[in-house]
């Protein structure tokens, strides 16, 4: 019953006439909007309407939040799931901006059967479990203005809610399509981690950077990026990570971006 409330209210709000600035704010704040095809960017106005209206956004740090500003995050959300419209990141249901980064307070913790503690910390942006999503707005409109060297702070974080799917403990596995073997790509997963830290210890450069060696997880955030702000240049440097990603997210943006 509730699956069925929630697509029908869904289709009444696409029902209704887009703001009329929309579609003009898109295609000049989120560079890949102009390289989608026609039926594709109707697709994704839609998602990203439902995405904008169903999600809590308020802005902290003095960050004035105004209509437009949730339009070019949840724009920079619909390309993950182009091939997934039934996917709204359900997980996550508040998302909190700043202007830019900001200081996350300390944390405590146990460790051990003790108490261990974490000070202040500067971030761009993080997300935890069932949530929020705390990004900064110029990390976000730097992303939306260019290829921005393979950096989107938005895909970043809800890579983290896609890895967070199957549960609290971030594994680097997303929810993957059922003709996809999730074991086998797991095991190639951490295949790819394994050459490209041994790469990293000869000193050899790719696009992946050190954070994106740091765990599993970091990486699929991290190559998340790369695949939706430079995927020619992931292809070619890391083509069988590019593959991996091509089975998760089931489009190949080189076939529209040339």
């Amino acid at each position: 019953m509730f699956g069925w409330w929630t697509r029908a209210r869904r289709r009444r709000l696409i029902a209704k006439p887009a703001a009329s600035n929309m579609r003009q704010y898109l295609s000049a704040n989120l560079w890949q909007w102009s390289y989608l095809p026609d039926d594709v960017t109707e697709r994704a106005l839609d998602w990203l309407r439902i995405f904008a209206h169903e999600k809590y956004w308020e802005g902290c740090g003095g960050f004035d939040l105004k209509p437009h500003h949730p339009w070019l995050v949840a724009g920079q959300a619909s390309l993950m799931t182009l091939a997934f419209p039934e996917w709204f990141f359900d997980g996550c249901r508040t998302l909190l901006i700043y202007p830019g980064d900001y200081v996350a307070p300390g944390i405590t913790h146990m460790v051990n059967g003790q108490i261990g503690i974490h000070g202040d910390q500067p971030r761009s942006g993080q997300t935890s479990y069932r949530g929020p999503v705390i990004l900064n707005w110029t990390a976000i409109y730097e992303a939306g203005r260019s290829s921005n060297d393979g950096h989107s702070l938005t895909v970043h974080e809800l890579a983290h809610q896609l890895d967070f799917d199957n549960g609290p403990n971030s594994d680097g596995v997303p929810p993957l399509p059922k003709h996809v073997n999730a074991e086998q790509w797991q095991r190639d997963f951490q295949m790819q981690l394994d050459e490209l830290r041994d790469r990293a210890r000869i000193g050899y450069t790719g696009l992946v950077n050190d954070y994106g060696l740091t765990s599993s997880s970091e990486l699929f955030a991290v190559s998340s990026e790369l695949f939706f702000q430079l995927p020619h240049e992931l292809a070619e440097h890391h083509p069988e990570l590019c593959d991996l990603l091509l089975a998760c997210y089931q489009l190949d943006w080189r076939e529209w971006i040339v």
